[in-house]
């Protein structure tokens, strides 16, 4: 259950932990925005619980509209979400402002050029991996890492831009010829080029190490 006063900022640490420790005893600081209980109905009577205390005792006014109580898997917090069974992972809407943010990085109008886009990758990045290690799925940052390579390999494949170029490309990285000149030659778009055998093989790990990627 997150709660909110009605100027839209959070209540703040130490006036939840004094509610929490008048009802129910020593309360952790680490979730003074959250307050987790065994079902919806418990979350109704301590929303009320909460609303009863800002206004007879702080003489606060909850903001309703940005309180409320749900089942475990509909509410993030500070990023993350917990499941029922108790594993904390990425909220959704975590990955999904990154995802905003890699498309921006590596659309392929902006017509900068690659070590640009994996500066910007690299600092958006960086932070983002670190805060977010605590996940217990572990998948969601792999699938994540694969996505994000998929789409720096578009955008070079649309930098070449040319058959010859392309297949030129390829070549250099180890890709055989007969492999390079027909994929150079498909009338395939970007995006699914960027998931084919030839492509994988030359812009590999080992590459993106090489641009700086980490």
């Amino acid at each position: 259950m997150d709660h909110r006063l009605d100027n839209g900022s959070c209540m703040s640490g130490d006036v939840h932990v004094q509610f929490c420790e008048q009802r129910w005893g020593k309360f952790l600081t680490l979730t003074h925005r959250n307050i987790y209980v065994r079902s919806l109905r418990a979350g109704e009577r301590v929303i009320e619980s909460v609303k009863k205390f800002l206004e007879k005792c702080l003489r606060l006014k909850l903001n309703e509209t940005k309180s409320g109580y749900a089942s475990v898997n509909e509410r993030q917090f500070l990023g993350y979400r917990l499941l029922e069974e108790g594993k904390l992972v990425i909220a959704q809407q975590s990955l999904d402002r990154l995802k905003d943010k890699v498309r921006y990085i590596t659309k392929r109008s902006r017509g900068v050029s690659l070590d640009l886009i994996i500066a910007e990758l690299n600092q958006a990045l960086s932070g983002w991996i670190n805060y977010f290690q605590l996940t217990q799925w572990p998948s969601q940052i792999e699938v994540l890492d694969k996505w994000i390579r998929r789409k720096v390999r578009c955008y070079r494949l649309k930098q070449r831009k040319q058959s010859r170029s392309i297949a030129q490309f390829l070549i250099s990285l180890g890709v055989p010829k007969c492999s390079a000149w027909p994929l150079a030659n498909s009338a395939k778009g970007w995006w699914h080029l960027s998931m084919s055998i030839p492509v994988h093989h030359a812009m590999n790990k080992t590459w993106f190490r090489e641009q700086g990627h980490s």
